[in-house]
């Protein structure tokens, strides 16, 4: 399916959780995408709704615009560039061949996928290698390894005598 079809049916969907008991917001501070969201469709949704909107222009809009001598749509890029943590956890969802690949003909069992698979990257193992914080037991963490044990010339693996 093309994405501007389903760009406004997946952002009527968006709940963002408020602290408290209140209803969720309904109309994200922010939508960020790429180059290929970049259609005049798509921007017009979150302007209508006062949506703040990062997304680059592809290189012939922009070469149109200036030549029309239009206004270039204004690009944070720093938000663009805290995207790429976003894009990271895609890659890794698609790990899964069969949420890669949508076989799923149903939409309940296709968002059970996305679940099952959220729930194996939740404790990642870049996490888990992470140094423990400062505590009682600090001192065999910063302590420096032992240097290693050099055999004397002459002795095998067992630490005999070799004859020569």
């Amino acid at each position: 399916m093309d994405d501007c079809k389903q760009f406004e049916p997946v952002m009527a969907r968006v709940a963002i959780k408020r602290d408290g008991p209140d209803r969720p917001r309904t109309r994200p501070d922010r939508v960020a995408g790429g180059k290929g969201y970049s259609s005049r469709k798509i921007r017009a949704y979150p302007r209508r709704r006062g949506i703040a909107c990062t997304i680059p222009e592809r290189t012939d809009r922009i070469s149109g615009r200036r030549r029309r001598g239009e206004t270039l749509c204004g690009l944070d890029r720093t938000a663009y560039r805290r995207r790429d943590v976003v894009e990271r956890c895609f890659n890794r969802l698609k790990q899964n061949k069969a949420l890669a690949t949508r076989y799923d003909k149903r939409a309940r069992h296709y968002k059970a996928l996305v679940t099952l698979a959220c729930l194996r990257l939740w404790p990642s193992p870049v996490t888990l290698r992470t140094r423990p914080r400062r505590c009682a037991s600090w001192a065999r963490w910063s302590r420096p390894s032992p240097a290693p044990v050099t055999k004397p010339p002459g002795t095998g693996s067992e630490g005999r005598r070799i004859r020569a």
